[in-house]
C-alpha cells in the first residue's frame, strides 16, 4: 500500500463509495486529504476537540478561532507524513495522521497521531 499518491487507497474490505461489505454497509474511501478537503477536515477536527477533549494535545476554545488557511496547512503532504481521510458516501468519516521519525538511525518508525472517527461511523469494523 502506497501513501505516497493521491490517488484512492484500496485496504482490504474497503473499496469506492457505493459498493457494499458483506455486512451491509458501505465501502469506505481512504485517500489522502487535500485542499478541497479543508472545511470538512476542520469540521470534524472541531468536533473531535469538543468531544473528546482529552485526547488531543490541543483544545476547542484554541482551533475554533483559526482560519481555513490553519487548517489547510496541516494537509500538507510529505514523504515523512499525511492526514488520510475516510469518506463514508462522499462524507468525511475520520481521519487519521501519520509522522515519521526524523532521526538518521529511527527513520524506519513513525506513529499515528490524531485520530478520530465520527460517532455516527464507529463500530463497523
Amino acid at each position: 500500500m502506497r501513501f505516497g499518491n493521491r490517488g484512492k487507497t484500496n485496504l482490504a474490505g474497503v473499496g469506492s463509495p457505493g459498493n457494499e461489505s458483506a455486512l451491509g454497509f458501505p465501502m469506505i474511501e481512504i485517500r489522502q486529504l487535500a485542499k478541497p478537503d479543508v472545511a470538512a477536515s476542520r469540521e470534524l477536527r472541531l468536533q473531535a476537540l469538543r468531544e473528546s477533549p482529552t485526547a488531543f494535545g490541543s483544545s476547542h476554545a484554541q482551533e475554533a478561532n483559526q482560519d481555513l488557511e490553519f487548517f489547510a496547512e496541516r494537509l500538507g503532504m510529505s514523504p515523512d507524513r499525511w492526514i488520510l481521510g475516510a469518506f463514508d458516501s462522499g462524507v468525511l468519516a475520520g481521519v487519521v495522521g501519520f509522522v515519521r521519525d526524523a532521526g538518521e538511525k529511527t527513520r524506519h518508525r513513525g506513529f499515528i497521531r490524531g485520530m478520530y472517527v465520527h460517532p455516527d461511523h464507529r463500530g463497523r469494523g
